[in-house]
């Protein structure tokens, strides 16, 4: 065998390779938008899980305030309560007016709520 009989096939073999390169780089070129945007739509969905995971802790936190809230009201009219019942029965001691001024901006208070 000769080399100038090799040097076609040898071209053909080159040639197809370098054609099926351009195509495997021109199939990349065309995927890439998809690609990047495959990302950025994965990056927002980790993005979007956080945010709704804040807002559930802030609900969560929130909520437990307005336990502790509840809990701190009804323990202040318990005690004003519990003081003017207390003076009444003693009936030697009067009602201060603070007393009653702070009984009536509690109760004004829940009424707005």
């Amino acid at each position: 065998m000769n080399v100038q009989d090799i040097l076609p096939y040898f071209q053909l073999i080159v040639s197809c390779g370098t054609f099926l390169g351009m195509l495997y780089a021109l199939k990349k070129f065309i995927d890439k938008p998809h690609d990047d945007l495959e990302k950025r739509v994965s990056m927002l969905e980790v993005k979007m899980k956080d945010h709704e995971n804040s807002l559930n802790n802030s609900h969560e936190k929130l909520r437990n305030e307005k336990r502790t809230d509840s809990l701190i009201i009804n323990s202040l009219i318990a005690l004003i309560e519990f003081e003017t019942d207390y003076c009444l029965k003693h009936g030697g001691e009067n009602i201060s007016p603070g007393l009653i001024e702070a009984k009536k901006k509690l109760y004004e208070f829940l009424a707005e709520k």
